[in-house]
């Protein structure tokens, strides 16, 4: 059987930061770490995150007017 989360409206700030920030919260680190599913998924999150990286810097050396548009949007830091 799948384990369920769930997530308190008090953490969800804390929740979507896991997907915002480069380094998640200590306590939910600690619990990606213990369940091997949610590790997985941290694994391919991160991988996802390293291939928009690279496609960013293509954009950005390629095209720098959209590459500022999409900064302005807020869609990149």
């Amino acid at each position: 059987m799948a384990k369920k989360y769930k997530i308190s409206e008090s953490n969800l700030k804390e929740f979507w930061g896991l997907f915002t920030s480069k380094k998640p919260p200590q306590k939910l680190q600690q619990v990606i770490d213990s369940d091997p599913v949610l590790s997985k998924l941290q694994d391919e999150i991160d991988d996802i995150n390293a291939q928009a990286e690279d496609y960013l810097e293509k954009v950005k050396k390629r095209n720098p007017d959209i590459y500022q548009y999409l900064q302005k949007a807020g869609i990149i830091k």
